[in-house]
């Protein structure tokens, strides 16, 4: 096919209204006024009506520009006349317009000026007809249309406005008929209640007056809520870093918002309130800014930030002999951590249930990002920089455990650790188990360890039901066991290193239908994120189980997939607004479903800057574990979003034993906690 360029000037063609009413004329290909002969035939084509005459121009080597700048129209031309109409938007990509209809119903193309340009692409056989979309519209008594896209935005703003006005009529009737307050408890066999998880408002209005007054005085509801933002610029940072480098955020209690960098060394943060707020920034090669900063009522406001230049120093870590520790270790190397303090470390650090204990200390390590085990040794593994100046300590860590260390001196830049391999190797004990079915003989399942750093992977039991695993990582790990027909067998466990680990006889049961119904306060059906852990199984101080979950339907159903005969604490929530707990009783073997209510929650904030590692450990009255939080060194802070009931509030230290319990009440404010 070939294309042909027709310019239209806004003369006698575009205006005469008589000749726009003229039937359309066909003529065979030809040679045109001005000498120019088209591909076909020997006879003329009349071009007076153009001006200037026909230009032979391919569709391609029209600029982009040039087509979306003049408004572009495409008439692709077929046998017989069989066009389609093609409108080029702003960008210079055609849009199909009505390519079904026939040309009369067509709409023309849009924005065409006075001197409209056509483009034809044509036939090597057929003939060329005038195709002017606005001449076509008079000819057959059809004014231009619209092209329907642009009552778009007018809909769009009118279904707009509706939502609006029907949210606001929702939130009227909910306010007018407030809920009932109910406590956590509800789990229940419909249409009974059954197992269900005691604590209610009825509790805390028999509670005595002084304890009503310290829950409702300990934690006042925060009086703004406006939407602040604060900017300012990066001081003392040449050349500015990348945005992607930046880590900046704004914390205070039961709040927390990040900010967002610019490329010209600027930032801006976003849904603040009035209030004391604790700042912090970091930047590589820079010290860690930590700002307590103050924001009043303005809705923008201003804080630059002064940085100064962080002591950095090149890390290596090999054996004795050579070779790259990290290459040595193969799948356990994303445990290997560098963190400095001002004082030597004694002895090994709680067992985490993360990979790593994080950044904590004075010092901030960045692991090689572009690392290979295989590569030279030679090559550094990472960078650790100082927020502090020396004199400070080193610590190479593997998770929680302290491999190596060394001091720091001013004017230090490398820092090399080398590690008796295979003093390291002997830190990974055995685990020992002995697996049997319900019936109490040995069973066929297949035993593996999950961490916080991947799984180990699983084998077979033997023909008397024992499995020995070696070379585990110590730290805390799941141990699961999983069988073909009966229970999927789940329990935290805690590794320490050197010593081998015995769990003795696990017995299996059979596996159980555990289905339930997640509804709300109203009774209504609602749609559940759920996670469950056996009480059984659970010890202190791990956090409960939280790699087995599933979603309720549509009428709120779900089932516990892979349950057994056994005692379960169930999670039902709704992001983090609406939270239900549950008690389920599975050895009674029962086809009724059980029933798990979820309610507004208040917000519990636990703070255990002070304390180092804790388990916190909120339960019912009787002491069952409802949720679980674990405060570490990196993470001290951490949030427990609670319906209003009466609780128990336990905290154990990092070794599982118990330091603090007390009565806690939540009575529609939010609380806040510091461990001891």
């Amino acid at each position: 096919m070939q294309i042909l360029l027709l310019r239209l000037e806004h003369g006698a063609h575009a205006a005469d209204p008589e000749a726009a009413q003229q039937p359309e004329r066909a003529e065979p290909f030809g040679e045109v006024a001005q000498g120019v002969r088209l591909e076909g035939t020997e006879q003329a084509h009349p071009a007076a009506a153009f001006e200037p005459a026909f230009e032979h121009r391919p569709m391609r080597g029209v600029p982009v520009e040039e087509r979306s700048q003049r408004g572009w129209a495409r008439i692709v031309g077929r046998q017989r006349l069989r066009q389609q109409v093609l409108d080029v938007g702003a960008f210079g990509h055609p849009r199909h317009h009505n390519e079904a209809r026939p040309l009369r119903q067509r709409v023309p193309q849009r924005r065409l000026d006075a001197r409209r340009e056509v483009a034809c692409v044509l036939p090597r056989r057929g003939f060329l007809r005038e195709r002017d979309p606005f001449a076509t519209s008079a000819r057959y008594g059809l004014a231009p249309r619209r092209s329907s896209m642009r009552i778009l935005p007018a809909l769009v703003v009118v279904q707009t406005v509706l939502l609006v006005v029907l949210v606001a009529l929702w939130s009227q009737r909910a306010s007018a008929t407030a809920p009932p307050a109910t406590g956590p408890t509800s789990a229940s066999r419909e249409p009974a209640e059954a197992g269900a998880v005691t604590g209610s408002l009825e509790a805390l209005a028999q509670a005595p007056a002084s304890e009503r007054q310290r829950a409702t005085t300990r934690a006042p509801a925060p009086a703004a809520t406006a939407n602040l933002v604060l900017q300012g610029r990066f001081l003392g940072v040449d050349p500015p870093p990348h945005p992607d480098n930046v880590r900046l955020t704004m914390r205070r209690t039961g709040q927390y918002c990040s900010g967002s960098a610019s490329a010209v060394g600027s930032y801006a943060i976003a849904s603040l309130t009035p209030g004391v707020w604790q700042l912090q920034c970091t930047i590589p090669g820079y010290r860690r800014l930590d700002v307590t900063h103050t924001l009043d009522d303005a809705p923008v406001q201003r804080l630059d930030l002064q940085f100064e230049k962080a002591q950095t120093l090149t890390v290596w870590a090999t054996t004795t002999d050579g070779k790259r520790l990290a290459h040595v270790l193969g799948h356990r190397i994303s445990g290997l951590h560098v963190t400095a303090a001002p004082q030597p470390f004694v002895g090994d650090f709680e067992p985490s249930a993360h990979g790593s204990l994080g950044d904590f200390g004075i010092g901030r390590y960045r692991k090689k990002e572009d690392l290979n085990p295989k590569a030279d040794p030679t090559e550094p593994d990472g960078t650790l920089e100082l927020d502090a100046a020396p004199p400070a300590y080193a610590a190479l860590l593997l998770r929680h455990q302290v491999l190596a260390q060394q001091a720091i001196e001013p004017g230090q830049t490398e820092l090399r650790f080398v590690v008796d391999l295979a003093g390291v190797l002997a830190r990974f004990p055995m685990l020992r188990v002995r697996v049997l079915g319900p019936d109490g003989k040995p069973a066929e399942a297949r035993v593996s360890v999950n961490n916080a750093m991947g799984m180990m992977s699983g084998r077979p039991t033997e023909a008397d039901g024992t499995i020995v695993l070696e070379q585990v990582q110590p730290g805390m790990g799941t141990v699961q066991i999983n069988t073909k027909d009966g229970e999927h067998w789940e329990s935290r466990v805690t590794i320490q290193p050197g010593i081998d680990v015995d769990l003795g006889d696990v017995t299996l049961t059979e596996r159980a239908e555990l289905r339930g119904r997640a509804v709300d306060q109203h009774g209504a059906p609602v749609a559940v994120s759920v996670e469950w852990t056996a009480l059984d199984t659970w010890r202190p101080p791990h956090p409960l189980l939280d790699n087995r979950s599933t979603q309720s339907d549509g009428d709120g159903a779900f089932q516990l997939w892979n349950a057994g005969r056994r005692r379960y604490t169930v999670l039902a929530r709704t992001g983090e607004d609406h939270v239900g707990f549950a008690i389920v009783d599975g050895t009674i073997a029962t086809a009724e479903p059980f029933r798990i209510t979820v309610h507004p929650t208040r917000r519990l904030h636990v703070d255990g800057t002070a304390a180092g590692a804790r388990c916190v450990v909120i339960a019912d009255q009787q002491g069952r574990p409802l949720a679980v939080r674990r405060c570490e060194r990196a993470w001290p802070q951490q949030t427990f979003p609670l319906p209003d009931g009466e609780y128990q509030f336990v905290v154990y230290d990092g070794n599982g034993v118990e330091r603090h319990r007390e009565r806690l009440v939540v009575a529609g404010l939010d609380l806040t906690k510091v461990l001891p």
